[in-house]
């Protein structure tokens, strides 16, 4: 019986081995041959949550590419952010950022280590992690759902190998047409947590500063509210803000819509972005 165990404890530990083995080659041969390359033109990056995701329509606003995703916190942002400043051959001159209600309370943590942030987002920039910024997942993470979206990370890197896809595509963003109107006169309360995410928003805090050293602009952006919202943590964002000593808050929370260009009390939808982004166009060149 003991040798029988000893058998089994070595296998289990040469599988372990072969199997970390070929996961690091995996995301180091993606990270390696990764080029987070865009178009010569584009000068203006729209970076976030859902809210960047359905203002800003890059067809409509010159030299702009929209690349913000649905829950994409700051943390994942930063390693976007990162890949697109190493490559020379962009020309990124100024990014938006979202800066919104609802992405710097304490949940916002959990959208790095919840299971929507791991199935989404670790994938895709799994490559690029350090160790110490993948020990937050070890810290905070369920361990059990680390090691499903682990494998489901090192599986999706070795897909992007084998069809010799290392560039920017649509799993990074992108602009979302939003087909929904709200049509309400009614006021909205909308209760976000009390107090801050201070892990998500150490990564904002990465991008001002990698931005800085690159001689990039950083805007934080809070896209238009449906004028009838009313937003429990005012005072906690407000005073975030006066943290980020020389960047400029570019609030158009009050951008006047009608009613029906509002996909519901945060977002909005395609026509209201229609309105925004044409107006932003103008707006952008005198920045």
């Amino acid at each position: 019986m003991e040798k029988f165990l000893k058998i089994l404890l070595l296998k289990i530990f040469f599988s372990f081995l072969i199997y970390s083995t070929m996961s690091l080659f995996i995301v180091n041969i993606v990270k390696y041959y990764s080029v987070y390359e865009l178009n010569k033109d584009i000068k203006y990056l729209f970076l976030g949550t859902s809210l960047s995701e359905c203002a800003f329509n890059d067809k409509l606003i010159d030299n702009s590419k929209n690349l913000a995703k649905s829950n994409e916190c700051y943390y994942y942002n930063y390693f976007k952010v990162k890949q697109i400043l190493n490559n020379d051959n962009n020309n990124v001159e100024s990014i938006f950022i979202d800066f919104s209600n609802f992405i710097i309370g304490p949940k916002s943590n959990e959208l790095i280590w919840n299971n929507e942030g791991m199935s989404s987002f670790l994938p895709i920039y799994l490559p690029f992690l350090s160790i110490q910024d993948f020990k937050i997942f070890i810290n905070y993470s369920n361990f059990l759902d680390l090691i499903k979206f682990f494998s489901y990370g090192v599986r999706f890197n070795l897909k992007k190998i084998l069809n010799f896809n290392f560039g920017i595509n649509n799993t990074h963003g992108g602009y979302l047409k939003l087909d929904r109107n709200i049509k309400s006169d009614i006021n909205f309360q909308l209760n976000f947590e009390k107090g801050l995410g201070e892990i998500n928003i150490k990564y904002l805090n990465r991008i001002i500063n990698l931005c800085r050293e690159k001689g990039i602009l950083v805007y934080l952006v809070r896209t238009p509210l449906h004028p009838k919202t009313k937003l429990s943590n005012e005072k906690e964002l407000i005073d975030l803000k006066k943290t980020f000593t020389g960047i400029k808050f570019l609030d158009y929370s009050k951008f006047k819509l009608s009613y029906d260009q509002y996909g519901d009390q945060m977002h909005l939808n395609y026509k209201g972005a229609m309105v925004f982004s044409n107006w932003f166009n103008y707006e952008v060149k005198s920045l």
